[in-house]
């Protein structure tokens, strides 16, 4: 997580800044603060406290360095809460290290937008979703030619290639 301390972080930086999601979610397990969050179309988290003064700046959770994130919903409790966990590999900044290590961070929300338990199931696992699509790297599907699908495809080069066999003579 990074928090914003440049200038401009607390307003809008254009198209990318476009908030996709935005809501008002505790932070688990301690359920005691309250957090604003955005999605933004830069594949960014915002998470601003509720108490916090306008203008402070927000803690951003790049989506790049998000590796998960699901949805599940709370069991026997009184509140018909719904829940979303944000697994996370970001990158930490030290002024001792020129390797950027990453350590693992999950954030996990309540959701507790209506009394109905579907309803609140519903918000977490569209956050959820979203949070999983603007995360997913981009990853080129590959055809296989026809007739041999299930197998993968062969390069060009070794398709007129015989195999070749080594022999190595071992003692042990």
């Amino acid at each position: 997580m990074e928090d914003g301390s440049g200038p401009g972080e607390g307003s809008p930086r254009g198209a990318s800044d476009e908030a996709l999601l935005s809501g008002l979610f505790s932070l688990a397990p301690a359920l005691k603060v309250d957090y604003a969050l955005s999605l933004t179309r830069g594949a960014e988290l915002l998470m601003r406290r509720r108490d916090s003064p306008p203008g402070s700046p927000a803690t951003r959770l790049l989506l790049s360095d998000c590796i998960g994130c699901y949805a599940f919903q709370s069991k026997g409790q009184p509140p018909p809460a719904a829940y979303f966990t944000v697994f996370c590999y970001p990158r930490k900044k030290s002024w001792w290290d020129a390797g950027e290590p990453r350590r693992r961070l999950a954030r996990t929300f309540r959701v507790l937008a209506s009394q109905e338990a579907e309803e609140n199931r519903a918000v977490a696992e569209t956050w959820a979703r979203t949070i999983r699509e603007l995360s997913a790297p981009l990853i080129p599907k590959l055809e296989a030619p026809p007739g041999r699908r299930g197998h993968p495809p062969r390069l060009s080069q070794e398709q007129d290639r015989a195999p070749i066999l080594i022999e190595t003579l071992w003692t042990g």
